[in-house]
């Protein structure tokens, strides 16, 4: 008897790639630093501001969207006639 295949195995790995694939974009200006620097004359000093700008950003603006997301995911509970039926949201739900 054959089994149904579990899709769960493809989220897996999608996402693990995925999360590889991140870590390997977020770790490049490391490894390309001296060219990054050489080339449009700029200082290791700027590169590495850019870099850490970069992860603050990140950081806040994933901060934001988890508030936003959790006001936005209870409003129908709270209000439930505030809730829009023709949404892709809540045609999910």
């Amino acid at each position: 008897m054959r089994r149904a295949f579990f899709y769960g195995w493809v989220v897996v790995a999608v996402t693990s790639i995925v999360v590889l694939v991140t870590a390997g974009i977020r770790a490049a200006p490391g490894a390309f630093l001296l060219s990054m620097t050489g080339e449009p004359g700029w200082s290791t000093a700027s590169v590495s501001f850019a870099a850490a700008a970069g992860l603050i950003v990140f950081g806040l603006v994933g901060y934001v969207a988890f508030r936003r997301g959790r006001k936005a995911s209870q409003a129908p509970l709270n209000d439930p006639w505030k809730m829009n039926i023709t949404s892709p949201r809540a045609m999910n739900r």
